[in-house]
């Protein structure tokens, strides 16, 4: 009645089954169809199988059966696959650790609806913006090293994992990722002990994606894709060096090391610590660990930075990837500003980068940096100047007479408060880990400040007229408050690599590196719309 719906208000209207509503006369006619094939329905053998079915049922019935002993029959089995898709609706993405590239990582994996983002993480604090992001995004404590239970049922339980744990870890997370067939991608370099599961993850019909982020990843896909487009016009590379760093943007290189740290201070101080090898003018150069920072360099990229080289690892090991082996220089380097490699190589002296923890530290004869300084230099902590003297001698040796000339060890010393007894150092600490810890403190990005990320390929070229020309191709990336350069640059591929996985773009299996074409053009093609654009610049050369 009227009475029932009229005034302000909702009306609603809920049917349980809206396709049994129909017409009277429609429903009449098909009963009157249906009814003639009762008896034959009725009489059939129930308990044959569906295959049988057909000399017993009428022809009009037969290929109408959906169902048959609690299956669907062979005319309905593609219900299954509508049903798959529409179930998958989802993609469960598990983010293990929460560092500095998160953020990037999950701007660009929420882009799509579909992704559910767990992030595992000891520091749930850390990981509490994030969850802010929206509801696609939560967070699970886990220590992913220790805790193989917990680890086990996250892996299971996600499409893909993005590792962006200590490259130590990822080994065994991988393991854990063939066993239960999940994807995995990373920016860390392919260690040994991870190549050697590439058969494995074939096996499982997993792609095991890593150098997928900044150095490595970004300068890989762009130096490899410009490499062959050179090739393709007739070109012939000649030289070729890559160089990148991540840097405070210049208005906040405001320390003796003209340094701050957009990721974990452990891993740039043990990068300082592998050896190196490149090619010049057709011969191998290898440095060793211990004399890395010795070998930095003056190197030009833009006019307005004063800038310095390091050998980055093997560079050899490219060449193939790359496909130079007709080019007599390949160099691959880590940029810094100007006098960082000198105090890097001074603390490595004194010891800063041991792996160990001093059984003096255990026995309590020093619980300060002062005082370490004091003891393993035969000197008394309150006796500053013959300290500094004396300090400058071990890390300089002839080359310290004049103890002014190294005014910038000596006030990067000070500068970390090390010349006081307030700067303590842990009983159970490893010198190295009390160190990363003193330069995260000492050496991180405070809210307002801005990093800057910049990348340069130079390639010598030698066209077929003859002629030759340097090809400069360069990145500059720098951050805001919102996201860090290093956020987007390291974040940014880590997050497409995963979305073109999940999509199923990427048909490659195994362990690999983002140096097949399937891989890099279309990240590359992402990252372009996303910002992360190199500009190029020709020269010629006499």
């Amino acid at each position: 009645p009227e009475s029932n719906i009229s005034g302000e208000g909702i009306l609603f209207l809920a049917v349980d089954n809206l396709p049994t509503e129909l017409p009277r006369e429609a429903s009449i006619y098909f009963g009157d169809n249906l009814a003639k094939f009762l008896p034959a329905i009725a009489y059939s053998d129930i308990n044959l199988p569906y295959s049988e079915m057909k000399k017993d049922l009428p022809k009009e019935v037969y290929p109408a059966v959906i169902t048959c002993h609690g299956d669907l029959t062979e005319p309905f089995r593609y219900i299954n696959d509508l049903r798959s898709a529409r179930e998958k609706t989802t993609n469960r993405v598990l983010i293990l650790g929460s560092g500095m590239v998160t953020p990037g990582l999950i701007n660009t994996l929420l882009d799509d609806h579909k992704n559910i983002i767990t992030i595992g993480t000891m520091y749930k604090e850390d990981a509490k913006e994030f969850i802010k992001k929206g509801n696609n995004v939560q967070c699970v404590e886990i220590d992913a090293q220790k805790d193989s239970s917990a680890l086990s049922k996250l892996i299971s339980s996600n499409d893909v994992v993005i590792s962006i744990l200590p490259q130590s870890c990822h080994t065994s997370i991988a393991e854990l990722c063939i066993k239960y067939k999940k994807n995995m991608i990373t920016a860390s370099y392919v260690s040994p002990e991870m190549e050697e599961l590439d058969q494995r993850a074939k096996d499982a019909g997993i792609i095991i994606l890593n150098e997928i982020g900044l150095d490595p990843g970004i300068d890989h896909m762009s130096a490899i894709s410009t490499i062959r487009d050179i090739k393709s016009k007739g070109g012939k590379i000649e030289k070729f060096s890559s160089v990148c760093g991540g840097l405070p943007a210049p208005e906040f290189a405001d320390n003796p090391f003209g340094y701050k740290f957009s990721w974990n201070p452990k891993g740039v101080l043990l990068a300082g610590t592998n050896p190196a090898r490149y090619l010049q003018n057709n011969e191998i150069v290898e440095i060793k660990g211990e004399d890395l920072f010795l070998n930095a360099r003056d190197i030009f990229v833009y006019p307005c930075f004063d800038l310095e080289v390091l050998p980055n690892r093997d560079s050899i090991k490219y060449i193939k990837d790359y496909q130079l082996e007709d080019s007599s220089d390949v160099f691959r380097g880590t940029l810094r500003f100007k006098g960082f490699s000198t105090l890097m190589h001074g603390f490595k002296k004194l010891g800063f980068f041991e792996k160990s923890t001093p059984t003096e530290l255990i026995e309590g004869k020093y619980n300060s940096w002062l005082e370490y300084l004091a003891y393993t230099h035969n000197t008394h902590p309150n006796d500053i100047e013959d300290l500094k003297k004396k300090l400058i001698d071990h890390i300089f040796g002839k080359d310290s007479k004049n103890i002014s000339k190294h005014s910038n060890m000596v006030n990067a010393i000070k500068w970390l408060g090390l010349f006081t007894h307030r700067r303590k150092i842990e009983e159970t600490s490893s010198l190295i880990d009390a160190f990363s810890k003193l330069l995260e403190d000492q050496l991180s990005y405070r809210t307002e400040e801005r990093d800057m990320v910049l990348l340069q390929h130079d390639f010598h070229i030698q066209w077929e007229s003859g002629s030759r020309q340097k090809l400069s191709s360069s990145l500059i990336s720098i951050g805001n408050s919102s996201e860090s350069a290093m956020s987007k640059t390291v974040g940014y591929p880590l997050g497409i690599a995963a979305q073109h996985v999940l999509n199923g773009n990427i048909k490659t299996k195994g362990v690999v590196k983002p140096t097949i074409e399937e891989i890099y053009n279309p990240i590359l093609e992402d990252l372009k719309n996303n910002g992360i654009v190199f500009s190029e610049k020709f020269t010629d050369i006499n």
